[in-house]
């Protein structure tokens, strides 16, 4: 992905897919995949957000 040496691991969402990740690409992977742990809580907070703010608009 970027041309830095990586690591052969697992992807991190919930897909079955193992790959050379470079440390930070990997980390970014894990933050910003809806099926990550942490992406999946991020995505929740955005959307939820999104609801709120959409239904505080239309009032």
């Amino acid at each position: 992905m970027c041309s830095k040496p990586g690591h052969s691991r697992h992807h991190p969402g919930a897909v079955r897919f193992t790959g050379a990740w470079c440390d930070f690409h990997y980390r970014v992977l894990a933050v910003i995949h809806p099926l990550a742990p942490v992406g999946t809580f991020l995505w929740l907070a955005v959307i939820a957000s999104v609801i709120f703010v959409a239904r505080h608009l239309v009032q």
